[in-house]
């Protein structure tokens, strides 16, 4: 089946998912500024900002890349079938998409001290930057979506598949 067809399949309508990671996106958000805020004390608003608008932005992306995933992979699926594969799907997207965003930030940060784009040392530094990010991300960065994630991830999930058959 061609791809145009295999997403006509899937009865996966663009408003719907357009609205789940939007949702998706706004509730991460608030989830994030209420676990900086409440549970680990922080009082900088700009730092709350910009680390919720991270959280924000790979939840909507992370959880709209489940979803044409799974529409992709399993057009004729049963909706059971679909809304868990789109559950696994988006927990690693979500973390993917926040940590890609994060890695961003983290290389911003320390490029003032890479070497000249390009070269062989600019790899290896670029190379040392990521897996330092992914280690920091997953120690100390995955714990400030909070407890209620997963349940917005089968919440949204539940929804998008609910009317699909």
């Amino acid at each position: 089946m061609r791809f145009w067809g295999r997403l006509a399949a899937s009865r996966l309508t663009l408003r719907r998912a357009a609205t789940a990671s939007l949702a998706c996106a706004v509730v991460a958000g608030l989830l994030t500024v209420l676990t900086l805020r409440w549970q680990y004390g922080w009082s900088d608003a700009g730092h709350i900002g910009i680390v919720s608008a991270i959280y924000a932005a790979g939840a909507g992306t992370g959880f709209a890349a489940s979803l044409f995933a799974t529409s992709l992979a399993m057009p004729h699926a049963s909706r059971r079938r679909r809304t868990m594969v789109t559950i696994l799907l988006a927990v690693l997207a979500v973390l993917g998409a926040t940590y890609f965003i994060f890695f961003l930030e983290h290389r911003s940060y320390y490029s003032q001290w890479h070497d000249a784009a390009l070269t062989r040392l600019w790899f290896w530094q670029q190379a040392f930057t990521a897996l330092g990010g992914a280690a920091q991300f997953a120690v100390m960065g995955i714990r400030y979506f909070g407890v209620g994630a997963l349940a917005l991830i089968v919440a949204a999930s539940w929804w998008v598949h609910r009317t699909a058959h």
